[in-house]
């Protein structure tokens, strides 16, 4: 409760002094003049700073400057509590513009909300922006907004202009901005010159691609755009999808497109196995848990991520799922083994050294994304095509004895095989031209080539 205090205008006492003057020295006239009371209080959250809290004294006719101050945290409401004829009872600076009376008179403030921005966001020729769309938005001081920009066949997205230093990344088609203050925004557009083509890029929830980065880019004829996909925290990739033809390995966070058209690619992830990894072959589920010194319990991604080498040979082993978490391996030993499917070692790209003879595999495909194998042992297996290594350009040493393999083509393919590496392709049904022609060729560029 605010002590009200009861104050008297010193104009009052002036006057009354004249009246009492004129009286005594001419009685019979008379002073005529009334005196009213005007209390003034205020709602928590601020105060009335002029003239003050309390009661004052007024003639009337008088006017009355009335000012209100909030306290931080809070604003100014209105005038209320009473008939008096105040000018401008929502403004926290105002009057009373007559005094006629009595009045009781408070100042209300409340608790202020954030404060609330305008955004307008527009774009140029050759695309739009689709989120949250084009026009005037509002919303609260820190919100932070999503901005897509969307170009159009035959365009690409250059940059954002305008109010865009709160704006995440402005060369960014698909961005955010953080609204301080009222922006203005445009998404700007070019075409995409004849030569070049557009690549446009999104990511699923659980991660984002940070190489090239999301939205649309241009890119020459014929270019190798490497690609990254990184995963959040407790997501895992798990491939790419859309026009994915020229995508080196599919299966692999870390690859390469090659510009041959305009693409539209999406990485993909999901959450790891609360549960633990499985493995579905009791024979590997046991060679790793010697591996990782877990004999019990769950094993989860993070247990495996420690692996850079795993020896597995010759332990019965038939299916490699749960592989795939062991996203580190570097050197993996497989050899003399019942395996036939490869696929879960399709995104292990940081292999060097894999070997897997004595097997039961035909299909290699998964393996052709695998760039940085140096050492490959394929002997004793049921292979008949190579086409898949001819980009294993990092080879040194490639052991083929032993499978179905005619034509050996694609290896001359292969830029990197040359002086001083090493191919094993004993035991094969080789036609004439891999003899005559192929083998001679990797022969010439220094390659030692037994057969």
């Amino acid at each position: 409760m605010k002590t009200v205090l009861r104050r008297r205008h010193p104009y009052s006492i002036v006057i009354g002094i004249l009246c009492m003057a004129v009286v005594l020295i001419v009685p019979t006239a008379g002073c005529g003049l009334t005196e009213f009371e005007v209390t003034f209080s205020s709602t928590a959250g601020g105060s009335v700073t002029s003239p003050g809290e309390g009661t004052f004294y007024y003639q009337f006719d008088e006017e009355v400057s009335l000012v209100a101050t909030p306290e931080s945290g809070y604003r100014f409401v209105s005038w209320g509590g009473g008939a008096a004829p105040i000018a401008d009872v929502t403004s926290a600076s105002t009057t009373i513009t007559s005094v006629q009376g009595n009045y009781e008179i408070r100042a209300n403030f409340e608790l202020a909300g954030p404060a609330q921005y305008t955004l307008t966001i527009s774009s140029t020729a050759g695309g739009s922006v689709t989120s949250p769309g084009e026009g005037t938005f509002t919303s609260e001081q820190g919100t932070v907004v999503d901005l897509t920009a969307s170009p159009a066949a035959g365009y690409r997205f250059v940059n954002w202009t305008g109010n865009v230093g709160t704006v995440a990344n402005s060369s960014a088609a698909s961005t955010t901005i953080t609204m301080n203050g009222n922006y203005s925004i445009t998404a700007n557009f070019e075409a995409i010159p004849a030569d070049q083509y557009s690549l446009t890029i999104s990511s699923t929830a659980g991660g984002s691609v940070t190489t090239p980065g999301e939205g649309t880019f241009a890119r020459d004829q014929g270019a190798q755009v490497s690609l990254v996909a990184t995963a959040a925290t407790g997501y895992r990739f798990v491939d790419w999808t859309g026009n994915v033809g020229t995508i080196a390995n599919a299966n692999a966070a870390s690859t390469t497109i090659t510009m041959n058209g305009n693409y539209s690619i999406t990485a993909n992830f999901e959450a790891e196995p609360e549960d633990g990894v499985n493995f579905p072959d009791a024979n590997l589920e046991a060679t790793i848990r010697t591996a990782i010194g877990k004999p019990t319990g769950p094993i989860f991604p993070s247990d495996l991520e420690a692996l850079i080498g795993l020896d597995a040979r010759g332990k019965n082993i038939e299916n490699l799922t749960g592989l795939e978490y062991c996203i580190n391996l570097e050197v993996l030993f497989l050899v003399d083994n019942q395996i036939s499917n490869l696929s879960p070692l399709a995104g292990l790209s940081k292999l060097e050294r894999l070997f897997l003879g004595s097997n039961q595999i035909s299909d290699i495909s998964p393996l052709a994304g695998l760039t940085n194998l140096t050492e490959l042992g394929l002997w004793h297996n049921q292979i008949t095509t190579v086409t898949h290594l001819k980009d294993l350009t990092k080879l040194s040493r490639l052991m083929l004895r032993g499978n179905q393999i005619s034509d050996i083509s694609p290896l001359v393919q292969n830029a990197g095989l040359g002086t001083g590496d090493y191919v094993d392709l004993r035991d094969n049904p080789l036609s004439s031209a891999s003899i005559n022609t192929y083998i001679p060729q990797l022969q010439g560029r220094g390659v030692e080539v037994d057969f």
